[in-house]
């Protein structure tokens, strides 16, 4: 949520990878690419929940409030559509 969501699109499966490499550097459990890629896909529909403070936005919202929680909406939506999150939870649920 903290990326643009270009630069997510871009980005986020060599982050993925490198995150992976990390793990397996530490000496954590294998996790292949596809599994955590599902995963990812699957967590995506955490935005829903964190997005609920912002969805309505409160009386007196401040600018700068204003501009992040458009944002944070904005990153989350586009989250769930890339990703497909509710097809990923539903393969998940199916298995």
């Amino acid at each position: 949520m903290g990326m643009d969501p270009a630069e997510r699109r871009t980005h986020e499966r060599a982050l993925l990878r490198g995150y992976l490499d990390a793990r397996a550097a530490a000496g954590a459990s294998d996790w292949p690419f596809d599994e955590a890629w599902a995963a990812h896909r699957r967590h995506a529909a955490y935005t829903v929940v964190a997005s609920c403070q912002i969805v309505t936005f409160p009386a007196g919202i401040s600018e700068g409030r204003r501009v992040f929680s458009e944002a944070f909406l904005a990153r989350a939506e586009a989250a769930i559509a890339d990703l497909d999150a509710l097809d990923a939870l539903r393969a998940a649920l199916a298995s």
